[in-house]
């Protein structure tokens, strides 16, 4: 074993998680690719199956973190619903973590806030 095998296991793992949370989610081709910071949109498995980037990969973990805090609050069809939700300032939820890595750690800041 060399030394980049655990960490091929440890995404493909994360991406394993992932592709839950996009089920859940009910993510089009072109969210996920927002959401991962990806140019143009394809096929899932077109989109996770190639090597990503470092800003990509970054995404795609906190996105799942994110994903693992959103189950903890809520069902599947809620947290579906409040990813969508743009009653506040028009920018929804999905959109914002879609920004990039800084709203991603927020979004998981302030969602492991409410399970304090």
């Amino acid at each position: 074993m060399n030394d980049t095998e655990p960490s091929a296991l440890e995404l493909e793992s994360a991406v394993a998680r992932f592709r839950v949370a996009i089920s859940d989610w009910e993510l089009s081709s072109g969210e996920l690719a927002e959401l991962l910071g990806l140019e143009g949109g394809g096929p899932v498995d077109h989109l996770l199956g190639g090597k990503l980037d470092v800003d990509a990969e970054t995404r795609l973990r906190l996105a799942t973190e994110v994903a693992h805090l959103m189950d903890m609050l809520w069902e599947p069809a809620a947290s579906r619903s409040w990813l969508r939700d743009d009653e506040d300032d028009d920018v929804t939820p999905l959109k914002f973590m879609s920004a990039g890595v800084t709203e991603l750690r927020a979004m998981r800041a302030a969602l492991a806030g409410r399970l304090s």
